[in-house]
């Protein structure tokens, strides 16, 4: 009888200890999980959102971006499942500080927790990788084409800014690509190719150009006629690489390109506009208008002010509102009337309110 007694005991210390595990494990995971490091294949989740709750959203940057899941830890796997769909996924996972090592069909994923820096604007998103023969940290920047999947990456390796466009078919002898930034003037270059021909790099002398061009650009076609194929042509959606940039302007070969943004503003109260600059400085608070933009925003007479906690630089000019944030700039018509401000662009309309 004893020796039944201890043996349920024993059996009974065994679930406890597991059940403690999976519940430190589950506190452990709640929180923002980036991709690091792994093959990027297509449907890879990113970005792991988990919450305490048990719910959580996944974005994989393609079809399955802004997901809602349930997840949980049972039985030593990392367990999701989506809420649009019935099926549970069982993942092979380690924990280790900061790191989150997720297996899937024998491929290890290196996710880390989130320190703050958003990896994902617009079409854009951001990840450092291990270079496995060097060892050394590669940043990289990237984009899908609007159809057909065509993959855009600018790429930070040895200090050398590149960017370059994986077609996924055979370009043959092909070098020469057009490329168009919004309604600017199309160009054809020479681009540099890969040893197979399947991915072009663009000319190295002129990428901190092209990509101090994207910062307030919205599109860019890329056209290519393949030996002996159908001509080829890529829609990026660009929009947001400032925001995603800057995220990492502390790295000096970021900085090369975003430099424009860090010009000293003149002194609004030394612009010649067709409003009343007088009437600009104080705290403002939005009235009525979309939740996506600041709440509050205090303007000082010096043409800086302060927004969400981050400093700005703002002027009138031309009869236009501007504002340089460290993660964006903007211009709006405006009309102000005593304690009421009105800035329309592009069909958004945003009253702001005098405290």
């Amino acid at each position: 009888m004893k020796k039944h007694f201890g043996l349920i005991a024993f059996i009974s210390y065994i679930i406890l200890i597991t059940a403690s595990c999976a519940r430190d494990d589950a506190s452990i995971l709640v929180g923002n999980w980036i991709l690091e490091d792994g093959q990027n294949f297509f449907g890879i989740i990113e970005d792991y959102k988990l919450l305490k709750d048990g719910t959580g959203i996944v974005d994989s940057g393609y079809g399955y971006s802004g997901s809602d899941i349930l997840w949980k830890v049972e039985d030593g796997f990392f367990k999701i499942s989506y809420i649009s769909k019935s099926i549970e996924y069982e993942l092979e996972y380690k924990i280790s500080g900061k790191n989150l090592i997720i297996t899937v069909e024998d491929i290890n994923y290196l996710y880390k927790k989130s320190e703050g820096k958003n990896k994902k604007f617009g079409n854009w998103r951001s990840y450092i990788k291990i270079d496995q023969v060097t060892n050394k940290k590669e940043l990289f920047f990237r984009n899908i084409s609007v159809e057909d999947e065509i993959e855009l990456l600018i790429r930070l390796r040895d200090g050398k800014l590149e960017m370059l466009v994986g077609w996924s078919v055979e370009l043959g002898s092909t070098r020469n690509v057009t490329l168009q930034i919004d309604d600017k003037k199309p160009e054809t270059k020479n681009w540099l190719a890969s040893t197979f021909g399947e991915v072009l790099f663009y000319p190295d002398d002129d990428v901190i150009s092209l990509l101090n061009i994207f910062l307030d650009a919205k599109q860019m076609i890329i056209t290519c006629t393949p030996q002996n194929g159908s001509t080829i042509t890529a829609l990026f959606n660009i929009q947001e690489f400032r925001k995603i940039a800057l995220q990492y302007e502390d790295i000096y070969e970021i900085k090369k390109f975003t430099h424009k943004i860090e010009q000293k503003q003149p002194e609004a109260t030394n612009q010649k506009s067709s409003g009343r600059v007088s009437s600009f400085p104080g705290r403002w608070y939005l009235f009525e208008g979309s939740k996506n933009y600041p709440d509050n925003v205090d303007l000082l007479k010096d043409g800086t002010g302060i927004v969400d906690g981050a400093g700005i630089s703002w002027k009138v000019e031309n009869g236009r509102f501007y504002v340089t944030h460290p993660l964006q700039a903007a211009s709006w018509e405006y009309k102000i009337s005593g304690a009421v401000l009105t800035l329309t662009d592009d069909g958004t309309s945003l009253t702001y309110k005098k405290k």
